[in-house]
C-alpha cells in the first residue's frame, strides 16, 4: 500500500500525543541535520507545528505507543523545545496502520520523505519571499534581532547557512542570464569557490579580532564587529 493510501485510508487518525509517547524508528536512512533541529524548534516556538509526523501505533514495552515513520526532524525539534523548557510536548500525528512488513515500512519512510523534500526552485522562491518581508521590516524601522540568513531560515525550516547558499546562486544565475561572466562578478567561477573565500575572510577576521583584544584595542575591536556583523545581515 502506497503512502497515499496509508494517508487516505479510513483508518488513518489525526491525534494530539506527548512526544514521550513517540520513539524513533531503526529504519530511518536519512541524517539529521542538528541545526535544522535548532532551527525547526524556534519555529515551532512562534508558529507552532504547522505539519503533522506520521506514525503507527506499537507496543515494544519501552514506555513508548508509536514508532515514527516520518517526522524525525520535528519529534527532535519538539525534544529540545521539552529540554529548554519551552514545551509541554505537545506532539501532532497523522496514526497509520502498521506496515505489513520491513520492506513496506522502508518504502513509507522513503515516501514520506520525498513528498516533504522541496527542490532548488522551490526552496529558493520561499528564501526570496521571506527575504522580503525582513527587507520591509527593516525600511519600517523594525529589523528582526539575530543574522539575517539565520532569520530567514528559521521561518521555513532551513539553516542560515542553506539561505546563504540559495541566495548566492541566485546571484550567480542571475549574473549569467545577464551576460555577465561568473568570474567577473565573484573572481571565482562556482559558489563552491565563493564559500571557501567566505570562510577564508572569516578566519581572518576572528584572528584580526583575537589580536585587537591582545593589544587591547576594544574601538577597533568593537567597529570590526559592528561592520561584520552588517556584512553578514547583507550578504550571508
Amino acid at each position: 500500500m502506497s503512502l497515499a493510501d496509508e494517508l487516505s485510508s479510513s483508518s488513518v487518525r489525526r491525534k494530539i500525543v506527548n512526544v514521550s509517547e513517540v520513539r524513533v524508528n531503526p529504519l530511518n536512512f536519512y541524517p539529521i541535520d542538528e541545526v535544522v533541529v535548532k532551527s525547526i524548534a524556534e519555529s515551532i516556538q512562534e508558529f507552532g507545528q504547522l505539519e503533522n509526523a506520521t506514525v503507527y501505533e506499537e507496543d515494544l514495552n519501552d514506555g513508548c505507543r508509536y514508532t515514527l515513520i516520518g517526522g524525525e526532524t520535528r519529534w527532535r525539534a519538539v525534544c529540545l523545545n521539552v529540554e529548554e523548557e519551552l514545551s509541554d510536548g505537545e506532539f501532532h500525528v497523522v496514526v497509520i496502520e502498521k506496515p505489513a512488513n520491513m520492506e513496506a515500512e522502508i518504502e513509507l519512510i522513503r515516501e514520506d520523505n520525498k513528498q516533504r523534500e522541496k527542490d532548488k526552485k522551490t526552496r529558493a522562491a520561499e528564501v526570496k519571499a521571506v527575504e522580503k518581508q525582513y527587507e520591509y521590516l527593516r525600511s519600517q524601522g523594525q529589523t528582526p534581532q539575530g543574522l539575517k540568513r539565520d532569520w530567514i531560515g528559521r521561518r521555513i525550516g532551513i539553516s542560515g547557512r542553506q539561505v546563504s547558499n540559495i541566495l548566492k546562486e541566485e546571484i550567480i544565475q542571475q549574473n549569467g542570464e545577464s551576460g555577465v561572466a561568473h568570474n567577473e562578478v565573484y573572481n571565482t567561477p562556482t559558489v563552491d569557490d565563493v564559500n571557501k573565500n567566505i570562510k577564508k575572510l572569516n578566519k581572518l577576521f576572528e584572528k584580526t579580532v583575537k589580536l585587537c583584544e591582545s593589544a587591547g584595542c576594544s574601538d577597533i575591536e568593537t567597529g570590526l564587529r559592528e561592520v561584520w556583523s552588517e556584512l553578514e545581515n547583507r550578504f550571508f
